[in-house]
């Protein structure tokens, strides 16, 4: 007990180290820079983004996640964690080419309280008017909604399409981003490479995985009149082990296999370090002032079960009418994981049943398969407030469940609804 606690305690001394190390690096860079800056620098600004929501569904028979870090789950009773989140963010204009940046999120997390929460510590430099280079702490560009997914404020829904943006649930990443704007006429072109370490702890649903490791990529943004395109490509590789070790150490003693002969050959399906994942997405938006429309694709190509390849997408329609915007939201998702066979008990002991279905619930219910079908209003009770409802319909298969709480019995419902409202603002 007492080497468990002196690891609990280096892993928390590490992430304190971390942050520590972001915090003094931005003070650090900030004094030197306000020493020589102009009279009218440094310039302070501190704004804020947050909402209030409540999310039920109509069965306790599975739990909805907004994403897979969440470790409350939403049922029949009515849940505030879903949804709700506060954020602070503080920027300083250093001088006219350097600035800073921090952002805060109080909002449920998997994993340590400060560190996974931080979502932004970083120095950004224009080495011209139009390049620029970021070093910290900053938000994983991966996604359409990338700058503003955790800013309800910013977009129509409860929450961003589940079928899309549950699938890759890193936040951040600590390292370097350098982006590059052109003006092509009346249309502006932005060009983004970054490269750093992301570090994401999963809800204890997904067996305590860990999503960390080496991250890069690349993305490429197209904004002309009342279109915004992107298209982007994200590479991770990852170098932490899935915490299984009880159950390996159990499929692979000697007197297992002697009553499941051959179990032990499935050991190599129960990690996942140093495995690759590949993220490619391409997503659009239109927005006249009256329409306003949003859709993504992507696809994720994975090498190992836990995180088996999946394509997802998402189409979403609204109609503004003065203060109030109505819309409808459609998203689908889909695994492609084979089934791997495990072999059979030879004595029908029920630690034995129990270790075979454990072993295969392990590797075969991994996948996401799931559709969904959303309605929904907005109603802008004020520039800086937002009253939103939203119903979804989601239809799910057997073995497609991976971004929800899945039941112990692994019997999952063929349908679930649920229901969402509550205020998002801005300060």
């Amino acid at each position: 007990m007492k080497a468990i606690n002196i690891i609990k305690n280096t892993r928390y001394d590490r992430r304190i180290k971390k942050i520590s190390f972001f915090c003094f690096t931005f003070l650090i860079s900030l004094i030197a820079t306000v020493v020589e800056a102009e009279d009218q620098y440094p310039a302070f600004s501190v704004k804020g983004f947050g909402s209030i929501g409540y999310t039920r569904t109509d069965t306790d028979q599975i739990g909805f996640y907004r994403n897979r870090t969440q470790t409350q789950e939403a049922k029949k009773s009515l849940e505030i964690s879903t949804d709700s989140r506060l954020g602070i963010q503080l920027d300083v204009d250093i001088s006219k080419s350097l600035q800073a940046s921090t952002q805060f999120i109080l909002r449920d997390h998997a994993g340590d309280f400060l560190e996974q929460n931080l979502d932004s510590v970083y120095l950004r430099w224009y080495l011209t008017e139009d390049t620029s280079i970021r070093f910290g702490r900053m938000g994983a560009d991966s996604f359409l909604l990338s700058d503003y997914r955790n800013v309800g404020y910013a977009y129509p829904w409860m929450r961003p399409p589940h079928e899309f943006y549950s699938n890759i649930p890193i936040t951040h990443y600590d390292g370097i981003d350098v982006t590059k704007f052109l003006s092509l006429g009346n249309d502006y072109l932005s060009l983004k490479a970054f490269a750093g370490y992301t570090s994401t702890n999963l809800s204890e649903e997904y067996a305590n995985l860990e999503l960390e490791g080496p991250i890069a990529g690349a993305n490429i943004v197209y904004e002309s009149e009342n279109w915004r395109t992107r298209v982007g490509y994200t590479y991770i590789r990852q170098v932490k082990e899935i915490q299984l070790q009880t159950l390996r150490a159990a499929i692979n003693d000697p007197l297992t296999n002697s009553v499941i002969p051959g179990i032990s050959d499935l050991t190599p399906l129960l990690s996942v370090k140093d495995s690759n994942l590949h993220f490619i997405s391409l997503g659009t938006t239109y927005d006249d002032g009256t329409w306003l429309v949003h859709t993504e694709a992507s696809y994720i190509d994975t090498q190992n079960i836990f995180n088996p390849d999946v394509a997802s997408a998402y189409l979403s329609i609204g109609r503004r009418f003065s203060t109030l915007t109505l819309y409808t939201l459609y998203g689908i998702s889909h695994s492609f994981h084979k089934k791997h066979k495990v072999p059979d008990v030879r004595f029908p002991v029920p630690a034995l049943i129990a270790l075979q279905q454990a072993t295969d619930s392990a590797i075969n219910d991994n996948g996401t398969d799931e559709q969904s079908l959303s309605l929904g209003l907005r109603w802008d009770l004020h520039p800086k407030v937002a009253f939103k409802a939203q119903w979804s319909h989601y239809w799910l298969a057997d073995d497609g469940a991976s971004l929800w709480q899945k039941p112990a019995s692994r019997k999952i419902p063929d349908n679930v609804n649920v229901i969402s409202f509550g205020f998002d603002f801005i300060f």
